[in-house]
């Protein structure tokens, strides 16, 4: 295999891998700091739908006149993908129209999206919209994407395609690069990236929870209306959102978990109960 692609590509030797603060390979980037939410949703089950089952022989098989069963299924991930991406751009935007934003960022991620948003009312405007996200994307799986998944050769319900969403709130950093490379512009950096991250990974260990919103991004609502932050039944009654546990992040620490209870989701009844929670502290992310 050729890397033709590559052209002049520097060699690793040539690039200035000091603690000189003169980067060699992309320029400068322009750090600013600044504070606000961010959302991450990533799709679960991505990569092994996305694989080809070596041991199936029906992943070869001719599905129509030019695509195998795995070729199929592969493009209508991938659609799935790109439709997910205009459908996050499509409510973002339409929610930074309505809130107090200053300045907001989508940016694919592979198997997923991160969403930042800065202005009076960050925390807000994120957690509507990744609730409105959570609830229109739920629903198309549900109904759309995974029954076709199934058609095209994935029948195992461990395997459907499904998502996580975590949002948290407070200070990162706004990197950009002057590179001139495609791909490489700005992106965000620093502990509440990090953190909402790991809030999205926590989502994997409350059964079928697929939205987690951290405890700064709910207090930060809280002061924005003059609410006690601590009254977990008055923020249920205002926002919508229900307290979850207290959660340890490593390197992080421990943080209060909220979800947004899904119309699909099994814990909600009819009554608008759930099972009550007793708080205990859960452990994610890598040493």
């Amino acid at each position: 295999m050729h890397l033709d692609y590559l052209g002049d590509c520097p060699t690793v030797e040539a690039l200035d891998w000091s603690n000189s603060g003169s980067p060699s390979g992309i320029g400068m980037p322009s750090i600013r700091a600044t504070e606000g939410s961010i959302f991450f949703l990533d799709l679960r089950s991505f990569s092994i739908l996305t694989s080809k089952m070596q041991t199936a022989a029906r992943e070869n098989a001719f599905v129509n006149t030019t695509e195998t069963r795995y070729d199929a299924r592969l493009r209508y991930i991938l659609t799935v993908v790109g439709n997910l991406y205009a459908l996050a751009n499509s409510i973002v935007n339409r929610h930074v129209q309505t809130g107090v934003i200053d300045n907001f960022l989508i940016q694919p991620t592979g198997d997923g999206v991160m969403v930042a948003l800065e202005g009076a009312q960050h925390a807000e405007t994120a957690t509507r919209a990744a609730v409105e996200l959570a609830l229109r994307f739920r629903r198309v799986l549900i109904d759309v994407v995974n029954p076709e998944i199934s058609k095209l050769g994935i029948n195992r319900f461990r395997d459907r395609l499904d998502f996580g969403i975590g949002v948290s709130s407070g200070e990162f950093s706004e990197i950009t690069f002057d590179s001139g490379l495609p791909g490489f512009s700005n992106t965000m950096v620093g502990t509440t990236v990090n953190i909402a991250a790991r809030v999205e990974e926590a989502c994997k260990d409350h059964d079928e929870t697929v939205i987690a919103i951290a405890e700064p991004t709910v207090r930060i609502m809280c002061e924005n209306i003059g609410i006690d932050p601590d009254n977990h039944r008055l923020i249920e009654d205002s926002f919508g959102v229900r307290y979850l546990w207290r959660h340890a992040l490593k390197g992080v620490g421990t943080i209060g978990l909220y979800t947004r209870l899904l119309d699909d989701d099994p814990f909600h009844h009819p009554g608008g109960g759930v099972p009550r929670l007793a708080e205990h502290d859960h452990e994610t992310g890598p040493d």
